[in-house]
């Protein structure tokens, strides 16, 4: 699960000043304001408060394990005075406001999650209303990047898959980017990924990925990473269930004992 931010519009739609009036200067175009938004989020209480425990937090595009995480990356804390702070810095003493777009027919609980994302964001002075859409009318609207900040997930178990779609700047005619609703970027990763893409070695491939993460998901902060899902389910006692991580749930993966 993680929340992607509008940094590539000089004026984002749904982009409000303290008083509620349009900005023509985008405050999510500055680190500083991404992060404080990400130290204002308490991962731990929506992981035991509104997803009853099914959640693990998350730093990496991948739990620790899969090829291309990095040990260096950590989940980012709940810090409030921090994020204040930042956005005191970056020249939003009074805070702004903005609308967080999610779904709420797609992911466990996906609209009480964003419910919880914009109380935190409050209390950080950034007044947060919530638009929720179902699942069949959010994708088709956020490809058209009518959203300014929008909270969703991808899934996969492979990080060059999930960094290419998700995280990599948009780039049709290469096919990069395809999940970039918001045109976030980090061109000095994108040109780590790039290089790791033509890499056959797989360890020194895993390690390239690892680096444009540690690039793209805190030097830049160009998303915000809040858990990784955990799935429940029940089998009879004489079957045999291999779970994936990824969430994939198929008939092969099922034998009798």
């Amino acid at each position: 699960m993680y929340v992607a931010m509008d940094m590539d519009r000089d004026t984002s739609p749904f982009v409000r000043d303290a008083g509620g009036q349009p900005m023509t200067k985008n405050p999510l175009k500055d680190v500083r304001v991404r992060k404080a938004l990400s130290y204002a989020i308490n991962r731990q209480a929506i992981i035991d408060r509104v997803l009853e425990g099914a959640g693990t937090i998350a730093g990496n595009l991948l739990p620790a394990g899969f090829e291309g995480t990095s040990p260096n990356i950590k989940p980012d804390p709940f810090d409030p005075a921090r994020a204040k702070a930042l956005l005191k810095e970056a020249g939003y003493p009074q805070g702004f406001q903005l609308t967080l777009h999610a779904t709420n027919d797609r992911y466990p609980n996906d609209d009480k999650v964003a419910q919880a994302i914009a109380q935190m964001w409050a209390r950080i002075d950034v007044k947060t209303e919530i638009e929720t859409q179902p699942n069949a009318t959010f994708f088709t609207q956020a490809a058209r990047q009518n959203f300014s900040v929008m909270a969703a997930q991808y899934g996969s178990s492979d990080i060059s898959m999930i960094y290419r779609a998700l995280v990599h700047s948009y780039d049709k005619e290469r096919n990069l980017g395809s999940a970039n609703r918001t045109r976030h970027s980090s061109p000095k990763a994108d040109e780590i990924v790039r290089e790791a893409l033509r890499t056959m070695e797989p360890e020194r491939r895993s390690e390239q990925f690892a680096r444009a993460s540690e690039v793209a998901l805190r030097e830049d902060q160009i998303i915000n990473l809040l858990y990784y899902p955990q799935y429940v389910y029940a089998s009879r006692a004489n079957l045999a269930v291999v779970p994936h991580a990824d969430g994939r749930f198929l008939a092969h993966f099922i034998e009798r004992k």
